[in-house]
């Protein structure tokens, strides 16, 4: 061999493309100009497998309710197995291939080394382009710089991104086909804190356009009850979905936590169109159902899709290992109820993104269609799954157009979707799955004009000591309105995720429509913050609690919820976030100032008028066309005006406690549903067996409040 071919051969080795001398050039992907994208099943469900429809098994179509018109806020459904792609950034001009060592001076990127793209630059990743096996550091892309992801089957591994450029996979007239997965590597213990922004993260101060194949709907709800043991589930829309993909069927019990639920994860094997309508679609399970879910005409657990081609990971060292499930009351031992341990789970370190605006620039993010797995930083500030950060006013800024949509977050250790100091962004269509913290997140109480709709949570983890009014400790007290104060600290950095909302609207003047609720200590929370919080702390331009909303509070639902506290509620308006001068934040979940909504901003506000107390200024909490079920309390709200019209609610201990001046139209309260009894006690050890007398002393008050609780309306106070 010559000297010439000895250099030959090292230099396609840096690029990590031969064997030996034996060349193997990466070539640039193709892409198809119309690719194939999921479509309907084509397949019927075989007779044999479809079961009759009774008076005992009921079958329920097109989100039917029968006081909240659930059903007119659906999103539209759309699929096209082929549509004609435009702006597609991997086909662009003037793109230089990853893979081309004379792109990096001679020798492509090597194995754990930091990346800087080159100034000026659009650089396309391909299939071939880098080693499954390699780990970068940090890769920086610079203002005027991009790295492109190709429409191919990619796996992509690095300790972080600097996004001032552009990072782009796909557009929004350009949705990837194949699976692109990018996988964020670092452990917890090897950081100090606070660590840099792109520690683990994708940090955008730039462009960020992640979009993938669109799925659609994204969530649905059952069509009939799945029953233990079932391997087809039936559900109420026609869906797009493949098979391999993960669904999670949500519980349809009152108790929701870690150490006692019934949500269940199954991967799709087969999907076929079904002879008992032509609107629903049949799912064959991996797995038979461990659970019953109910599906009746009351109501019916939702069924959302949590994969997505596009991926953004956090590696396996994401998950917390203080994975302690189950604690008891030790200062009582006769008490047998269980809850999640206070002092676990607090170690997770998952992958994140955040959009930060906070150094003036004004950057973007763009996403369709992603599936955020193992993300989140428990308990590290703004380390959340997808997080705008203190951009302002976006409709104002000239490329506005921020979204997150039909995309999801799966097993999240901190938040899922996050809004802060930041107005105008649209989360729709979205699904998240076992998160810690509250998930659907409204940060400071200043942001407003956003959208969110059509959006599924589930399954999400209140932090701290939120199991003592049930246990009377710390002064608390299940039966009493109020609840004493809490302040952050390192284990609980925001008091208030003591009761985690699986939508937390500090502000509500937003729109908050067609969304689904299942567990958290609340399925909507609406705290009072007579003052804006945090980073903005004194920038008292407005009062958030007295803010109305933009437009009514519509077609939302929550159920497996306000289980806690004898008080608490699927939908609830209250508890309060106050902030101390040195920066210390308090919260009580309890009784709490009221939202004394109001046109005037500043009313409301110290050193302003205490209320809204002129009468033409007063506005109403609007809530129009929701429903409740399996909580303890349907809606609690401490005042100070509200409407509500066509509300339902079904299996609760209280329909409603409303303070202050109420205007309520077409409402159903049904106290015990027939068709669907629930875990006795909640699933307390020492729980009773139908035709046993239970028995209350070896169970907490929280495991059998729901037992002996049957309230319709509840009415009291001079005033009202």
């Amino acid at each position: 061999m010559t000297r010439s071919s000895i250099m030959r051969c090292l230099v396609l080795f840096l690029a990590v493309v031969v064997v030996g001398c034996v060349a193997q050039t990466c070539t640039t992907d193709t892409y198809p100009t119309t690719p194939t994208y999921p479509g309907v099943p084509t397949t019927t469900l075989a007779a044999a497998n479809t079961p009759a429809v009774s008076a005992a098994n009921p079958l329920t179509t097109g989100h039917w309710s029968e006081t909240a018109n659930l059903k007119a806020y659906r999103p539209t459904i759309s699929y096209s197995p082929t549509y004609t792609r435009t702006s597609c950034p991997h086909v662009q001009s003037g793109l230089r291939n990853w893979h081309d060592a004379t792109l990096w001076g001679g020798a492509v990127p090597a194995n754990n080394s930091n990346v800087n793209i080159p100034a000026n630059t659009a650089v396309l990743v391909s299939s071939c382009s880098v080693p499954a096996t390699f780990i970068f550091g940090t890769v920086t892309i610079p203002v005027g710089s991009k790295l492109i992801f190709g429409d191919a089957n990619i796996n992509f591994s690095a300790k972080g991104f600097v996004v001032m450029g552009s990072l782009l996979a796909g557009s929004e007239t350009c949705r990837l086909s194949k699976k692109v997965t990018i996988t964020l590597v670092g452990k917890r213990t090897d950081q100090t804190f606070p660590a840099p922004a792109h520690v683990k993260g994708i940090n955008v101060t730039g462009t960020l356009d992640l979009h993938g194949a669109k799925y659609s709907p994204t969530w649905t709800r059952l069509a009939m009850t799945a029953k233990v043991g079932d391997r087809y589930i039936f559900i109420q829309d026609k869906v797009n979905w493949q098979v391999g993909q993960r669904i999670v069927i949500t519980t349809t019990e009152l108790k929701d936590s870690r150490d006692f639920h019934r949500n269940e994860e199954r991967n799709i094997a087969g999907i076929f169109l079904t002879s008992l309508g032509t609107t629903m679609t049949a799912i064959q399970l991996d797995i038979p159902l461990t659970y019953k879910h109910f599906g009746g005409k009351e109501y019916q657990a939702e069924v959302a899709l949590m994969s997505r081609n596009v991926v953004i990971q956090g590696d396996g060292f994401s998950p917390p290992t203080d994975n302690t499930t189950s604690c008891t009351n030790t200062a009582n031992p006769t008490d047998k109820s269980t809850f999640p341990c206070q002092n676990s789970y607090l170690t997770g370190f998952g992958a994140h993104i955040i959009v930060d605006g906070s150094t003036g620039k004004k950057p973007t993010a763009r996403l369709s269609g992603v599936e955020l797995y193992r993300v989140g930083q428990t308990n590290v500030l703004g380390r959340y799954p997808i997080h705008y950060h203190m951009l302002g006013d976006v409709a104002d800024q000239a490329y506005k157009n921020h979204f997150v949509q039909d995309s999801a977050v799966r097993e999240s250790y901190f938040r899922c979707y996050a809004i802060h100091g930041t107005s105008g962004v649209k989360l729709t269509e979205n699904t998240a799955y076992n998160a810690i913290g509250h998930c659907y997140f409204l940060e400071d109480g200043v942001e407003e004009n956003n959208t969110i709709s059509f959006n599924q949570a589930a399954f999400v983890h209140p932090l701290g000591p939120f199991q003592n009014p049930s246990i009377s400790a710390n002064g608390d007290s299940w039966y009493s309105q109020y609840l004493s104060l809490y302040t952050n600290n390192s284990n609980l950095i925001l008091p208030s995720d003591m009761a985690a909302g699986a939508f937390y609207i500090t502000n509500a003047y937003n729109d908050i429509i067609g969304n689904a609720a299942s567990g958290g200590w609340a399925g909507f929370a609406m705290p009072s913050l007579a003052y804006p919080v945090k980073l903005h702390y004194g920038k008292n331009t407005m009062s958030p609690k007295n803010r109305p909303f933009r437009t009514p509070f519509r077609g939302n639902s929550a159920h497996s919820t306000g289980y806690w506290w004898a008080t608490a509620a699927g939908i609830y308006v209250g508890g309060e976030l106050t902030q101390s001068s040195s920066g210390v934040l308090s919260y009580t979940s309890g009784r709490s100032a009221t939202h004394d909504t109001c046109s005037d901003k500043l009313i409301g506000l110290p050193g302003q008028t205490a209320g809204c107390y002129d009468l033409p200024k007063q506005l109403w909490l609007r809530f129009e066309d929701n429903k409740v079920f399996l909580s303890n309390r349907g809606k609690q709200h401490w005042g100070e005006r509200s409407e509500i019209i066509r509300f339902e609610i079904h299996d609760v201990g209280l329909s409603m406690n409303v303070f202050g001046s109420v205007w309520i139209d077409q409402m159903l309260m049904e106290c015990r549903s027939l068709n669907h009894d629930i875990t006795w006690f909640n699933g307390c050890p020492s729980a009773p067996t139908d035709g046993v007398v239970p028995s209350y002393s070896a169970c907490n008050v929280r495991d059998h409040y729901y037992f002996s609780t049957f309230g319709g309306f509840q009415w009291y106070d001079v005033g009202q």
